[in-house]
């Protein structure tokens, strides 16, 4: 009986994943379609991609350090 109360929990959890990205489609797309939004976006992504190679790089000296 446990293992089917899993399974079941699994699959509400999965299907309610499922259905939570299926209504914020339409939201996405709207967002997506401004032109503001876009370009906070590329600013974001560009933030990140350089903290990115900032930690990558941190830890190739750290890794540099221990040789």
């Amino acid at each position: 009986m446990h293992a089917y109360l899993l399974v079941l929990s699994f699959a509400l959890g999965h299907a309610s994943l499922l259905l939570a990205a299926g209504v914020s489609v339409g939201f996405a797309e709207k967002v997506a379609g401004n032109r503001l939004t876009g370009r906070i976006s590329r600013f974001v992504n560009g933030f990140f991609i350089l903290m990115l190679v900032g930690i990558g790089v941190y830890f190739l000296y750290r890794a540099w350090q221990m040789i």
